[in-house]
């Protein structure tokens, strides 16, 4: 398993996973417990896998949302993690561009 925050040097990186389908965001290593707690906070599932000697910690959309509902749930927290001061990335099938101007609005 690879994590592609630390490859693309970002706090996280949120991107759609094919099997099974869905929103996923890997987080840093060695990342905040504040980050873990906000993703949490967000509507997203944690996971820790133990892989060798590396305990990877991710977070993913409820499996059983619908694709929309979890394009919603990733959108929006874009804006919280952004406002956290976060570094993120996040790949254009997991973006929707309306609930990311609904979040945004003030």
């Amino acid at each position: 398993m690879t994590n592609l925050a630390d490859e693309c040097g970002m706090d996280a990186e949120i991107c759609l996973r094919p099997f099974p389908p869905t929103d996923h965001v890997d987080t840093r290593t060695g990342a905040p417990a504040a980050l873990y707690d906000l993703l949490d906070q967000l509507g997203l599932e944690r996971h820790t896998v133990q892989q060798d000697d590396q305990t990877l910690t991710f977070h993913t959309a409820p499996p059983q949302q619908g694709f929309d509902e979890q394009k919603r749930v990733a959108t929006r927290s874009i804006t919280d993690l952004l406002l956290a001061g976060y570094k993120i990335n996040c790949t254009p099938t997991v973006f929707a561009e309306p609930a990311y101007e609904h979040a945004v609005r003030p």
